[in-house]
């Protein structure tokens, strides 16, 4: 879901980082498909979020963070 509203958000004309915090990595799976097409993804730890946010986001109008589904 997280890659598709990228997408959609970046074909909107805003820059886009999709932020790959999910364990399997799948986002930038789907971004190395076809780089020339798709909104920048980075693959982060959960422990080093908040130190990396503001430094790799200073240039993108949103920064979509997807992450691990939550099973309760």
């Amino acid at each position: 879901m997280a890659t598709n509203l990228s997408r959609a958000l970046q074909a909107w004309t805003a820059e886009v980082l999709l932020l790959d915090m999910d364990p399997q990595q799948s986002a930038q799976e789907w971004a190395a498909r076809n780089p020339e097409n798709y909104p920048g993804v980075l693959g982060l730890q959960q422990s080093n979020l908040l130190q990396i946010i503001p430094k790799v986001t200073k240039r993108f109008d949103l920064v979509i963070i997807d992450g691990a589904a939550i099973m309760g």
